[in-house]
């Protein structure tokens, strides 16, 4: 992003547009064209959450269950959201709320966090609150686990509008979970949540066309749904779009851009893609042959538990390939990948190399 679009968002933001601040926080976030930093990310995020946006309110929770972005004074953040929460604004409801579910700079409270997010369901009839309160449901957070419950307020939030909780009806229609199965209803709660730009089911749509779940198998379709989630900088719409140029599927092959597409989605610490990047580097293929590279990808990929990369890294060490063998580090990664059940670990622990 150059200097001149960052000036012209910066001053559309300042003067309310949701969108601008949103797109602000998402180059903060992944260092485009300005210095990386979740803390003016997070700042960005809720300025354009509280006027709406619903992606905002979607990277704003991400960085919150990771615990990033934290500012200096957070009491001071949830102080002013519980203001406007109680004088009837349901966007903060719904920021307030996810803060106290997330732990976000505090201590997790789920019962007040289901209190505010009811309130600005009830009271204030915000979708947000309402998706938020199908999310809580969803997974079980401070209440007991009961899809049914989560489906009702996916589905009270996705007939305002919300792209958030119609990707996630299409979620729950798709694995059947508190419906009847049906990908074919799936599919159009994911298209009506796409066509609003929502990323997450621009790149679960891409995936249902390339196997040709609930809609007809189009790889060149799944294509276009890809690069329009990557584009917003959604990982594994990056990763899966570098798949499609790794092998050819729905577009020529370029293995160069393949790597491309594996990078942006690996340093933003998404592991499916780090371990694909670290295949390119190791074989050289889309990129010149480093396995000190690819063993560096695998590492950052093995920590977060993908068990591809955890099998890739005890070869690695293994055998000494960029990196001085060491068989007993590399014994313990082919025990975290066999007890996965990856069978290549599982095979060569039998050996016991």
């Amino acid at each position: 992003m150059d200097k001149d679009l960052l000036d012209v968002l910066t001053k559309e933001a300042t003067a309310g547009s949701s969108s601008a601040a949103c797109r602000l926080g998402n180059a903060c976030r992944i260092g485009d064209g300005v210095e990386k930093c979740d803390k003016t990310a997070m700042d960005w995020y809720i300025r354009a959450a509280l006027d709406g946006s619903v992606d905002a309110r979607i990277w704003m929770g991400v960085l919150m269950q990771q615990k990033r972005g934290v500012p200096e004074n957070p009491e001071a953040v949830r102080t002013k959201l519980k203001g406007m929460s109680d004088n009837g604004d349901g966007a903060a409801c719904c920021i307030y709320g996810i803060i106290l579910r997330t732990g976000w700079g505090c201590e997790t409270n789920y019962s007040e966090a289901i209190a505010y997010l009811s309130k600005g369901a009830l009271e204030y009839h915000h979708a947000g609150c309402m998706n938020n309160l199908g999310v809580t449901y969803t997974h079980g957070l401070g209440v007991s686990q009961d899809d049914a419950v989560a489906v009702q307020w996916y589905c009270k939030a996705a007939a305002q509008g919300d792209a958030s909780a119609q990707n996630n009806l299409g979620v729950m229609y798709q694995y059947g979970n508190g419906v009847l199965k049906d990908t074919v209803i799936a599919g159009g709660w994911y298209i009506k949540a796409a066509e609003q730009g929502y990323a997450p089911a621009q790149c679960n749509l891409g995936v249902m066309y390339v196997f040709g779940i609930g809609v007809l198998e189009d790889t060149v379709i799944a294509v276009e749904w890809y690069t329009k989630a990557a584009e917003q900088s959604y990982a594994p719409a990056q990763n899966n779009l570098g798949v499609m140029y790794q092998y050819g599927v729905g577009v020529e092959k370029n293995t160069i851009i393949a790597v491309e597409w594996y990078t942006k989605a690996a340093e933003q610490g998404y592991a499916r893609a780090q371990c694909d990047l670290g295949t390119m580097y190791q074989y050289g293929d889309g990129v010149e042959k480093d396995e000190t590279r690819a063993l560096k990808w695998f590492l950052n990929a093995a920590e977060q538990g993908d068990k591809k990369a955890q099998l890739n890294v005890g070869l690695m060490y293994q055998r000494g390939q960029g990196v001085s063998m060491d068989e007993v580090l590399g014994a313990k990664w082919l025990q975290h990948a066999a007890e996965q059940e990856v069978a290549d670990a599982q095979f060569q622990m039998g050996r016991g190399l």
